[in-house]
């Protein structure tokens, strides 16, 4: 597995050459400076470590550092404490110059390039000390997950994020949505607290992505001279429906808070296939006494739909017992589940397996002497089922 490039917190870069600029991100807002305000003021790491804007927008929240022996990272951070004390003492020394320096002209360049390094280098060496010193006294990748790029009330859950992750507050905020992105089939993650407010949803429903209807059987050549036409051949079975996401979370340890639904819904299967068609009848034979033309043959039987989606399979486990919060996997009729009832400070897992696929359309008759008979339409196919639920004690690693 290849790691992540680093991420340091709140930098990223625009390009590579010297007119490229550095992004300094704070969350709630940013500040631009050139490749040479960025240098005069000496920040950590140097310019060609920062990542490009794409690589930052997606690992800003994995906390991959650059060092691999753990003595780099308590040097990292004395160096970190140096550049506090150092931004410390100059704050002390040039305080009282700093209202001066606001209130220049910003066309002089020099005196705005210093107050954005004088504020913003105080700011990121003690955002950095803070971050790594979190990091090496604790597990958890995130305090508290997802804490950025909502969107509508949606966060979409990154194939990079599904797996691996060490959470200690898993919070869904009221009427917020968690759901995967699409080409996730799995998440496991480990999380201490399950936090959610009202109506809030964890969304693990299979993509909406209609399977592939199987292709059409190729005519069959006309039967020989004075013999009747073979019967079409049987459509080709529909795919499966596509299985909600399966979840699991280990470590569990407090749930709380509003009312919250994890959605399990599976897809419908796909349709069957259309029977081939029925081989033509052979004609009448070209000699003396020879047999008639002769009939087609029966249309081929539409194939059989696929099976619908199972529902998601849910695996959960709790420090402090083999299911304390009394968490059940609930499966209504195959289709489309709406909300459920959930009363205050309850989880429901509830959703609907789907609907098995519609049978293929049966073949045409094959030409011949006299009417024939077209191919019957393929059955349904079988309704998803239940997804496994499986809720236990944590034995920890």
């Amino acid at each position: 597995m290849v790691n992540p490039p680093i991420v340091p917190r709140g930098l990223y870069r625009t390009g590579d050459s010297n007119d490229a600029e550095v992004c300094v991100d704070f969350g709630n807002g940013q500040k631009i400076l050139s490749y040479y305000s960025y240098w005069n003021a000496s920040y950590l790491p140097y310019f060609s470590d920062l990542p490009e804007k794409n690589d930052y927008l997606k690992y800003k929240n994995v906390h991959v550092f650059k060092y691999n022996d753990i003595l780099d990272y308590y040097n990292y951070i004395d160096m970190a404490k140096k550049s506090i004390i150092k931004a410390k003492k100059d704050l002390d020394e040039r305080g009282p110059f700093l209202e001066r320096l606001r209130d220049l002209d910003y066309d002089d360049y020099l005196s705005a390039v210093d107050v954005d390094v004088f504020e913003h280098r105080l700011k990121l060496r003690v955002d950095e000390y803070n971050t790594l010193k979190r990091y090496l006294n604790t597990h958890w990748n995130y305090a508290v997950f997802p804490n950025s790029d909502w969107k509508e009330g949606i966060y979409y859950v990154d194939p990079a994020e599904a797996k691996n992750l060490a959470i200690e507050t898993l919070y869904i905020p009221e009427g917020g949505t968690l759901c995967p992105k699409a080409g996730v089939t799995e998440i496991n993650w480990a999380v201490k607290n399950l936090k959610f407010g009202h109506n809030s949803t964890f969304d693990l429903s299979a993509p909406d992505v209609e399977p592939i209807t199987p292709g059409d059987w190729s005519d069959l050549p006309p039967a020989p001279e004075g013999l009747p036409g073979l019967p079409g051949r049987e459509g080709v079975k529909g795919r499966p429906g596509t299985p909600g996401v399966s979840l699991t979370l280990r470590g569990v340890e407090n749930i709380g808070g509003g009312s919250l639904w994890i959605k399990t819904d599976g897809r419908p299967g796909g349709p069957g296939g259309r029977g081939g068609n029925g081989q033509a009848g052979g004609e009448r034979e070209r000699k003396l006494w020879g047999r008639r033309a002769q009939s087609g043959g029966q249309g081929g039987k539409g194939g059989q739909g696929g099976d619908g989606g199972w529902t998601s399979s849910i695996n959960i486990s709790f420090r402090t017992g083999d299911n304390p919060f009394r968490l059940l996997s609930e499966v209504t009729n195959p289709g489309t589940s709406n909300r459920p009832d959930i009363k205050e400070s309850l989880i429901r897992i509830y959703g609907a397996p789907g609907r098995g696929g519609s049978g293929g359309s049966g073949g045409e008759p094959g030409k011949g002497s006299s009417t024939n008979i077209p191919g019957e339409t393929g059955s349904s196919g079988a309704p998803g089922r239940a997804g496994s639920a499986v809720f236990s004690r944590d034995l920890g690693d």
